[in-house]
């Protein structure tokens, strides 16, 4: 079993086309935490975002916490696509009330 580590909180520096986002997590924080506090500031759906960064892990689990990925304060990681509008539904009709033109 891993040894605890500390459950404080920093700052995660997240690069996205050209703006960087800092976002405040703690040790317990998930990534999926990150990715809503992302999209927030990004627009971009978490299921669309893919971070990289994190040291051994190129598609960390939505799931894995921060102390898990050995994330700690002055981590930089980088936000791939960007911001995309969601799947036209085919098969959906005008009055559906999620039919996107």
């Amino acid at each position: 079993m891993a040894a605890a580590q500390p459950q404080g909180g920093f700052t995660v520096t997240v690069k996205h086309e050209r703006t960087t986002h800092a976002v405040e997590v703690d040790g317990g924080a998930t990534v999926a935490l990150l990715q809503t506090r992302l999209f927030l500031r990004s627009n971009v759906l978490p299921t669309r975002q893919k971070l990289m960064g994190f040291k051994g892990v190129p598609s960390p689990a939505p799931g894995a916490t921060m102390s898990e990925l050995n994330a700690s304060g002055g981590i930089k990681l980088m936000m791939l696509p960007g911001p995309d509008r969601p799947p036209i539904d085919e098969n959906a009709d005008a009055s559906s009330p999620l039919f996107v033109p």
